[in-house]
């Protein structure tokens, strides 16, 4: 799918000057806040984040999407973009961190400031207030003038103190040629819900509703959003990133691709426990001919019928244990499935589930499904976080996590891990026969043979009469 040189749905970056400064209070009011006046709101997040997507869909009630310029090539950043934003009206991207930070301290591969230029967007730089006044405009012309090809469009200013103070704001902006977009005064009811993962999504549902609600009224009274409408229709159509000469990126989504395996049901859990999932993947699998059948190792007794393999996604099992532990049943049905040979790919929680039980930091064992030899205990810090390259097969992931495996068995690790840099990690998950397991989590969309080996495997036992009843 080519976008360059077209017309393109309109859309607005909303980057930060650093973590913490206010960007998904802003990105999901906003969101909200135009979603209340009729419009088809697609929201998108930078980066490999699992949790503010799902707020996304929360605010606009389509599915948050994920750009990410260290898993995608410039060209499939914006055939996601042009394939995620089909029928919005607007789309609204929240940065990571702060506008320029990236995978390293010397270049942009990663960062807000890149993605907002392979979208050709404009950015709205979201600033706290709370502590400075004419400061700000030294910093909204820093970050102005750090990166010139980066489009600042406007400041909405954070945690501001009240009419004075906004005033005082305005002016400094103006003196810089920088039009203050919006301020967003101290309210106890934009207080984001916060989780160990960040914002808190996998628990009680009616805070988070909440909070919506009040970002959104936020900025619908407090951001010109007639003003942010015209900053995002005015963008264009998506810059041309293209190298003359240069060989196309291989695209799982081509023509020649679609129904490639047409036929395969793959079993896909998903609940409240595992939700780690990047919508792209399931795009990818409805162009491939793949049929996901969802079901819940929390609720459900029994795996789908006529399924031929097993994708168990990234989430939180640790915060429901004891619930799927308690569900004998399910962990039955799992572990008959992998020794009749049924193919399974886990990421993150996935492969928790897998393993033969799980310590919660207050030393509880909690048996799981017992296909993957080891225990993990969970810590109360994180054991690893960020962009890994792997091998073999050089492959982009993510890890985030908090539990480590103790103990292991005969099989193979799923990856050999390297940092960015090239330094190697260490060896991470399980591979034996048709169970790969593995805390590394990879957009499948962009970096598709990991999937393409799993759904070979399905397929190969589906001609061997192995699957589900």
């Amino acid at each position: 799918m080519d976008q360059q040189g077209t017309a393109a749905v309109p859309r607005i970056v909303i980057g930060g000057v650093q973590s913490g400064a206010g960007k998904t209070t802003v990105a999901v009011g906003l969101m909200r806040a135009l979603a209340a006046r009729g419009l088809r709101v697609q929201g998108f997040k930078s980066g490999p984040d699992y949790i503010d997507p799902h707020a996304y869909g929360w605010a606009t009630g389509r599915p948050g999407r994920n750009l990410d310029t260290y898993f995608m090539t410039p060209a499939q950043v914006q055939n996601a973009f042009a394939q995620g934003a089909a029928g919005a009206d607007v789309a609204v991207v929240e940065g990571v961190m702060g506008l320029f930070d990236g995978v390293d301290g010397s270049g942009e591969l990663g960062s807000t400031a890149y993605l907002a230029k392979l979208l050709g967007a404009p950015v709205l730089l979201v600033i706290d207030a709370s502590a400075s006044a004419r400061s700000v405009a030294a910093v909204a012309l820093g970050f102005q003038h750090f990166d010139p090809n980066v489009r600042l469009a406007g400041v909405i200013c954070n945690r501001v103190g009240g009419d004075r103070h906004v005033a005082m704001l305005r002016e400094a902006l103006a003196g810089v040629g920088i039009p203050l977009v919006g301020a967003l005064g101290h309210q106890p009811g934009l207080q984001i819900p916060e989780g160990r993962l960040g914002l808190a999504l996998s628990g009680e549902t009616e805070g988070l509703s909440r909070w919506i609600a009040a970002a959104g009224q936020c900025v619908a009274e407090q951001v010109d959003l007639d003003q942010v409408l015209a900053l995002a229709r005015g963008a264009g159509p998506l810059p041309d990133h293209g190298t003359p000469g240069a060989q196309p990126d291989p695209d799982p989504f081509a023509p020649s691709a679609a129904g490639q395996y047409r036929g395969l049901r793959i079993g896909v859990a998903r609940d409240a426990a595992f939700w780690f999932y990047y919508e792209d993947t399931f795009d990818l699998f409805r162009h491939w001919g793949v049929e996901p059948v969802f079901f819940s190792p929390l609720a459900d007794s029994k795996l789908p019928a006529g399924i031929h393999g097993l994708y168990l996604g990234g989430g939180v099992p640790e915060q429901h244990a004891a619930a799927l532990a308690g569900n004998e049943a399910m962990r039955r049905e799992v572990a008959a499935a992998c020794r009749q040979g049924l193919p399974i790919l886990a990421e993150g929680g996935g492969y928790l589930y897998l393993l033969e039980g799980l310590i919660g930091e207050d030393g509880t064992f909690h048996p799981m499904a017992g296909c993957v030899p080891g225990v993990a205990r969970v810590h109360p810090w994180l054991q690893a976080f960020g962009y890994r390259q792997a091998e073999p097969g050089s492959i982009r992931g993510h890890l985030f996590h908090y539990a480590r495996v103790e103990g292991d068995g005969e099989g193979l690790p799923a990856w050999r891990l390297y940092r960015p840099d090239g330094t190697f990690e260490r060896a991470d998950g399980y591979r034996r026969g048709p169970v790969t397991g593995s805390f590394l989590h990879i957009h499948h969309a962009s970096q598709p043979a990991a999937m393409e080996a799993f759904l070979a495997q399905c397929r190969e036992a589906a001609a061997g009469g192995k699957g589900s009843d």
